[in-house]
């Protein structure tokens, strides 16, 4: 399925880029507890979670969700879910990302 981008969309999107980073630049990383299952975390990275198991699974539901977003045309929400994923090395999320600037 391919999909374009408008001008407007384009826009957003990179707009959303440059706030991410900046907004990243500026948070301060601190360890979650250990006996914490999950922690609240800054917009555009995900929770953390007590085993890989359940990390696993939260990067599914993300990835998912990301994916739903992207079938739809939802640009700016597809963006926000797959980004932290593709930071992550997540290839299906890189592949998406890649399609949706490229188009």
């Amino acid at each position: 399925m391919t999909h374009r981008l408008t001008a407007t969309a384009m826009i957003a999107l990179t707009a959303l880029t440059f706030t991410s980073v900046a907004a990243n630049a500026a948070t301060p990383v601190t360890p979650a507890p250990a006996a914490e299952k999950a922690v609240h975390a800054p917009e555009g990275s995900l929770p953390r979670t007590s085993s890989p198991d359940q990390q696993q699974k939260l990067q599914e539901e993300i990835f998912q969700r990301g994916k739903r977003a992207y079938d739809r045309a939802d640009w700016l929400k597809a963006v926000t879910d797959l980004r932290p994923l593709a930071e992550m090395n997540d290839v299906r999320a890189m592949v998406l990302l890649g399609n949706m600037y490229a188009a």
